[in-house]
């Protein structure tokens, strides 16, 4: 008999639960309106890439969200002034930037991520972190083909 709480599908589902219930009690604490955990992270994304073009498309695959998904979140985002969209050579795409108000609360963010990945991955010895890395490289490609 399968023991699900063993699984791992089940063991990534119930850490990505934790780390987003935490990542959202933190975003609610930012700033004058509130940004969900996912907004968070696509902020960080766009200040990390600002050196280069990124679109709608390049979210979808990096979030693994479909495009309906994405272009509803980036509506919101802009409308909070977050981020924008503008029109480059090619009319089907828009590029998607960072606002100022955006690297800002990325700011914010950034130290507590760090804190958080320290908090998650106290214990672990350097050899176990790169084990750990190596083997969810493999699961993430193995769910990608």
């Amino acid at each position: 008999m399968i023991e699900i709480d063993k699984l791992i599908g089940t063991r990534a589902r119930k850490i990505q639960n934790l780390i987003s219930r935490k990542v959202e009690n933190y975003a609610a604490t930012l700033g004058d309106m509130p940004v969900s955990g996912p907004n968070l992270f696509i902020l960080a994304y766009l200040k990390e890439n600002r050196d280069r073009d990124i679109f709608q498309r390049d979210l979808e695959k990096v979030l693994s969200v479909t495009k309906s998904t994405c272009s509803k979140v980036l509506t919101v985002m802009e409308a909070k002034n977050l981020v924008m969209r503008s029109s480059v050579k090619d009319a089907r795409f828009n590029k998607v930037t960072v606002t100022q108000k955006g690297i800002e609360i990325v700011e914010k963010f950034d130290k507590y991520i760090s804190d958080l990945d320290k908090e998650m991955t106290a214990g672990l010895s350097d050899e176990q972190l790169k084990t750990l890395s190596d083997c969810m490289d493999v699961i993430e490609a193995n769910l990608n083909k």
